[in-house]
């Protein structure tokens, strides 16, 4: 284990991976203490039998003035009960392995995939032993996750100058990927022909970069459902769909008569700016 983090996602992920292999679950605190003054940061860690077993196992981590890097500062790195007994990722098989690729192709449910593993091999992996695993496949297969968003930004340019598409990217101060949107020239040209109506849903986190999709579709003059306009987005804020739906509006030559969508607080707020007519 490492005694210095970036940040606190940092500091869980490493943890997390670090108590799996020790066979132990940990606690982070619901919110980490902050003193105002200083702007120094503690992110303690507990095991999961603190309150059932009385368990004083802990580690706590903070910052420093000069340094936000979180560092281990305190810990008590004994337990009162026996550990559960999980199998570590040293246990997972070539065949298991692949095993684990061919679920991940049929659902992103970590927790069904292990519990699948489990009964066919007869072991007791915990998800996030899986979840690692199928961590260190994708990056595998596609390179590290930010690599990868590179690759994916790349992609979309030089497709939008080869085939005149259309899209946007947001990157924060951390240089992450928060939000991308991307249209082709025949989705834009659908758009503005359909436009009467359309409809707008979003589903939760199915994709390489763990993100909101936002799809926007048409009905096209032969009764054909077609893609318009998507968007990725690293959460479902009134302020994400406010960016996305703007970069849809700006390529819209005429303002639809309906919008169908479902009762996502955020979303309806974000189309009522859009001072079009919605029904669900």
């Amino acid at each position: 284990m490492d005694h210095e983090y970036k940040d606190r996602a940092e500091l869980k992920d490493k943890i997390l991976e670090w108590a799996n292999e020790h066979k132990m679950k940990l606690n982070f605190k619901n919110q980490e203490r902050e003193n105002k003054t200083t702007g120094i940061k503690i992110s303690t860690l507990y095991c999961s039998k603190k309150v059932s077993k009385n368990c004083k196992f802990h580690l706590e981590f903070r910052t420093g003035k000069q340094n936000p890097n979180y560092k281990l500062t305190d810990y008590f790195n004994i337990h009162n009960h026996e550990m559960d007994i999980y199998d570590s990722r040293h246990s997972i098989t070539e065949e298991i392995s692949q095993n684990i690729v061919l679920l991940s192709k049929t659902t992103t449910d970590t927790p069904t995939i292990t519990s699948l593993i489990n009964s066919k091999f007869k072991t007791n992996f915990l998800w996030r032993t899986i979840y690692y695993q199928l961590t260190k496949l994708k990056d595998a297969e596609y390179g590290k996750l930010n690599k990868d968003a590179s690759n994916f930004i790349k992609m979309l340019e030089n497709d939008a100058n080869s085939r005149r598409g259309f899209y946007t990217v947001d990157i924060n101060e951390k240089n992450e990927l928060t939000r991308v949107c991307y249209m082709t020239e025949r989705m834009q040209n659908l758009i503005n022909t359909f436009y009467d109506v359309i409809i707008i849903d979003g589903s939760h986190k199915s994709n390489r970069f763990n993100m909101h999709l936002l799809d926007v579709v048409i009905i096209n003059n032969l009764g054909q459902t077609c893609t318009g306009f998507f968007s990725l987005l690293s959460n479902q804020t009134y302020e994400s769909f406010y960016w996305a739906l703007s970069q849809l509006k700006s390529k819209m030559k005429s303002n639809s008569c309906v919008i169908f969508s479902d009762e996502e607080d955020a979303l309806v707020k974000g189309k009522f700016w859009l001072k079009l007519l919605v029904i669900y």
